[in-house]
Parts: structure tokens; C-alpha cells; sequence
């Protein structure tokens, strides 16, 4: 028996400014706040094939789960030459914290294993800065091109509870380039020819960030 209660806040502050013609200027404040907490009674009978009782092995998980995001992000739109181009910067943060918690033993009565839990910690920074560029030559064929900056700083922490230490730290600081550029050619009022390349990164889901049980304590949850 298990039951899962999930708390989601966001809030958001927007301001759009339109300096003059063609000239428009976005900021975006975001912050949004996740909360789920997910207990787990399980019980585990095994039986011969006669259904004579061998012995019983119940187990009671506690593995909740806060994640905070912080997004704050700046957006000019401006004419430039024969086109339009954009430019911007943007700050994330996230900071999760995921417990996984061990017991023998269903609830109320159930006794803490600490050589099965652990607490998972990670804390993710990213600074990008972006520069775009919109044209056309003549009336059918418009291109776009692009070039994102990212700095990114990963810190993430997994805390052993059965003796208080920390393994496998990992810190990342890396920069990336993202190219992009494109070309449209309109064939007809129906049809439309594109070319395009860009470069992109896949980051997790912030819900696959989950602490696990050590190789060894997999082996003894599959044995129990």
C-alpha cells in the first residue's frame, strides 16, 4: 500500500516594454516549487508451491522529493540592417533534494535501516547568452542564424546515512557553444522548402534525479 502526496507552486513576473518601433524589450521571473512526498508499504510473503508459509520479509519506503527552480531571463527585439535580430541572457538554478529511506517492517511499527538510505542532493547553475539573426533575400527565400553561450556549474552529492559520509561527489563546470542556422525557400503559396542545423543538449528530468540503493543494497533488496 502506498500513497503519494504531490505539492506544484509557480509564479511568474512578466514586464514588456515596447521602446519604439520595431524595438521590444521581454523580462521574464519564474519560480516554481515541487513537493512529493511517496511512502510505500510493501509486504513480502514467500511460499512453497503448496502455499506453505516460508517467511516473511515486509518493507516500508520513504522517498520524498523537493525540487526549486529559479528562471530569470531577458528578451531585445531590434532592427538591424536589412532584418531583425535578438538578443538576451538567461539564469536558471535547480536545486533538488531526494531522500530515499529504507525500513524492515510495515507501518506503524518499522525499524530504520540506515545501510539502505541515502539522501541525494543536486544543485545545477546555467548562464547563457544568445544573439539571433532574420532576413530575406527577395521574396522567396529567407534565412535565420543564430549562437547560444552556456556556462553551466553541477554540483551533486549523495550522503550515505548509515555513516554520515559523502561518496561519489561530482562537480561539473563546462561551456558550450549551440549554433543554429536555417534557409526557407517558399516553392508556392502551398509549398515550402527548409534547411536547417542546429545543435541542442538533452539535459535529465528533474524526477530521474532519484537516490538509489548501492549495487550491493539492490542485491539485498532483491534477496530479502
Amino acid at each position: 500500500m502506498g500513497a503519494v502526496i504531490t505539492t506544484q507552486n509557480t509564479f511568474n513576473l512578466n514586464y514588456n516594454y515596447a521602446i519604439a518601433a520595431g524595438h521590444n524589450l521581454n523580462v521574464d521571473l519564474d519560480y516554481g516549487r515541487f513537493r512529493n512526498d511517496d511512502v510505500l508499504d510493501q509486504p513480502n510473503r514467500y511460499e512453497t508451491p503448496d502455499g506453505r508459509l516460508l517467511r516473511t520479509a515486509d518493507a516500508y519506503f520513504d522517498t520524498p522529493i523537493d525540487i526549486d527552480i529559479y528562471t530569470g531571463r531577458l528578451d531585445y527585439d531590434f532592427p538591424l540592417g536589412q532584418g531583425a535580430a535578438s538578443a538576451g541572457a538567461k539564469y536558471t538554478r535547480v536545486k533538488t533534494d531526494n531522500t530515499f529511506l529504507a525500513y524492515d517492517g510495515l507501518s506503524p511499527v518499522r525499524d530504520f535501516r540506515a545501510d539502505r538510505s541515502n539522501q541525494f542532493t543536486y544543485d545545477e547553475t546555467v548562464y547563457a547568452a544568445y544573439l539571433t539573426y532574420a532576413g530575406s533575400f527577395g521574396e522567396r527565400l529567407s534565412y535565420s542564424a543564430g549562437l547560444r553561450l552556456e556556462a553551466t556549474r553541477a554540483d551533486s552529492r549523495l550522503l550515505e546515512l548509515e555513516n554520515n559520509a559523502v561518496t561519489t561527489p561530482i562537480d561539473s563546470n563546462y561551456y558550450s557553444l549551440f549554433p543554429n542556422a536555417g534557409l526557407t525557400y517558399q516553392v508556392d503559396e502551398n509549398h515550402t522548402l527548409s534547411l536547417r542545423y542546429g545543435r541542442r543538449i538533452n539535459r535529465p528530468d528533474y524526477n530521474v534525479l532519484n537516490p538509489l540503493p548501492r549495487p550491493a543494497q539492490r542485491a539485498q533488496l532483491r534477496g530479502r
